[in-house]
């Protein structure tokens, strides 16, 4: 994927982001991580600990992406989540979470 950075623009492969638009996409990111992080936290360590299946609502940077499965560990250092899907495991890092669900 081609990445080219300009004054006040953002190309990502074949996608026009402004600068308005990243700003817009980081106030949402920090308005959901204030009000929502004792639940991630919460619900995270609750997959973790009894190897109950979670549903993941990530951010992306053109839309929001789902993921499911089961946390098999956490990295608080680097602060993401190993997530065990039907195929394969993913790294989740923890910035990237808008919602949960159980």
């Amino acid at each position: 994927m081609t990445r080219k950075i300009e004054i006040d623009q953002l190309w990502e492969g074949s996608h026009f982001l402004s600068a308005e638009h990243i700003d817009l996409v980081k106030k949402e990111k920090l308005f959901i991580r204030v009000e929502d992080m004792a639940t991630i936290n919460s619900a995270i360590a609750e997959s973790y600990w009894s190897r109950s299946p979670i549903i993941f609502i990530l951010f992306d940077a053109f839309n929001m992406k789902q993921i499911s499965g089961t946390v098999t560990q956490i990295d608080q250092g680097l602060r993401r989540v190993k997530l065990k899907t039907e195929d394969d495991c993913e790294w989740i890092r923890m910035d990237d979470i808008a919602r949960i669900f159980r």
